[in-house]
């Protein structure tokens, strides 16, 4: 199980372009194997992350605060109501809720993929 844990770290690695463990990258390292079959579940999120790189950009620094719309904005540097207009507009034009646990899996799985 170790090698087949340090080869998908590899590939998240190799994807981000910095080196990994497998316990820092375990979910990206975790779905390395199942990309093509999952894939199609994302279509929309990297649609959406293609077309308006600065909700992604919101998403994740969303993700990275703790949930926390002021520590977003703060990371930002837009005010907390921005992000939260910003959460909503992912929010419709994806469908996936990013103030949801499943939704923000699935978009940052989705944006970083």
């Amino acid at each position: 199980m170790s090698i087949s844990d340090a080869e998908r770290a590899l590939v998240v690695a190799e994807q981000g372009g910095r080196a990994t463990s497998f316990e820092d990258a375990w979910l990206r390292a975790s779905l390395v194997d199942s990309r093509d079959r999952l894939l199609p579940l994302f279509t929309e999120v990297r649609r959406v992350a293609g077309e308006q790189p600065q909700l992604a950009e919101t998403v994740l620094a969303f993700a990275d605060a703790g949930l926390s719309l002021a520590h977003a904005a703060d990371a930002l540097r837009v005010h907390p109501n921005t992000v939260a207009y910003r959460l909503g507009q992912w929010h419709k034009l994806t469908g996936t809720d990013p103030r949801t646990f499943d939704g923000l899996l699935r978009s940052v799985v989705g944006i970083t993929s």
